[in-house]
């Protein structure tokens, strides 16, 4: 028998974290008690309208603008801070430049200069500038319609903000992989896709996915083009029959969806990311939650001690 057997391990407890739980949980209460018994929240034509085709037809919008403006932004954010990051003053003040003018531009604004950019040029060619040669010429007008626009309006500007995240991720990266990389004779292009950015994605991931949560958000100020998306389409049913409040939960409910599914996916991809620099994976929250609630035993409390 080991001498350890008659320790007894006595949990620590904490009168005031329980104190202050109950409090919670009775406020918690008191919210979901108000919200859900109020008959003005008129949840049945919350039931209605839910799964509505129209509603779930303005959600495949607010979800292809999402995608699209996540995957295009990413990768002209990655060119921008990659030159901001260029040895070249030409190519870092160009970019310097332009996330300047987009972090300063509200969203709101460059969508409704994209959606009359058809009043400032009539037509938008291809071709070598100051010189005639063109390979085509197309109106304006059928070009930047309102799909497009929100496109290129949600990329120019979220391309910004990714830029600098990206920049930032790089920068963290400690200055000895570079050399080390560099002695072992790799290019640059090689330096920067297999060692620099492999490590800086475990710092840019969690602020890429906030900027993406805010993307998803940010796609109902695309309503002022009068584009079927989600927070549009709730807007003109409401205007209609007048029942603003359970409508508009309607789309509360929707981005909550859409933002925690996203969520999700940070959360696995921080776990896999974090496989490079720890032995054993990350728990998952319901490990991390039974190691809380379940108390360990005895020799497993004492064995663990002595482990550190």
């Amino acid at each position: 028998m080991s001498k350890h057997q008659h320790l007894q391990v006595v949990p620590a407890r904490y009168p005031a974290r329980t104190a202050g739980a109950i409090v919670a949980l009775f406020i918690l209460a008191g919210v979901v008690q108000s919200v859900a018994f109020n008959p003005r929240w008129e949840w049945s034509v919350f039931a209605r309208w839910f799964f509505d085709p129209v509603i779930l037809h303005g959600l495949g919008q607010t979800l292809l603008l999402t995608l699209l403006g996540t995957i295009f932004s990413l990768f002209l954010g990655g060119l921008l801070a990659l030159a901001r990051l260029s040895s070249s003053w030409l190519l870092s003040t160009l970019s310097w430049g332009y996330i300047w003018l987009f972090r300063s531009l509200p969203l709101i604004v460059v969508l409704i200069i994209l959606y009359n950019f058809s009043y400032l040029y009539d037509t938008l060619s291809v071709g070598i500038p100051f010189t005639g040669l063109s390979w085509g010429a197309y109106q304006t007008i059928n070009v930047l319609g309102q799909f497009q626009a929100a496109v290129i309006g949600l990329t120019l500007v979220q391309a910004a903000y990714s830029a600098e995240i990206i920049r930032g991720g790089i920068l963290g990266v400690d200055h000895g992989q570079v050399e080390a990389a560099s002695a072992l004779g790799l290019s640059a292009t090689r330096r920067t896709f297999r060692i620099i950015l492999p490590q800086a994605l475990r710092a840019i991931i969690p602020t890429a996915f906030n900027e993406i949560i805010s993307l998803a958000k940010g796609t109902s100020v695309v309503y002022v083009l009068a584009m079927p998306e989600l927070f549009y389409t709730i807007q003109m049913i409401y205007n209609r029959n007048q029942e603003v409040i359970p409508l508009l939960m309607v789309g509360a409910a929707w981005y909550l969806i859409i933002t925690t599914v996203l969520s999700v996916i940070q959360y696995n991809a921080e776990r896999w990311m974090a496989r490079s620099v720890t032995r054993e994976p990350q728990p998952s929250r319901w490990r991390q939650w039974r190691n809380r609630v379940t108390p360990l035993h005895p020799t497993e409390e004492i064995s663990h001690v002595r482990s550190h």
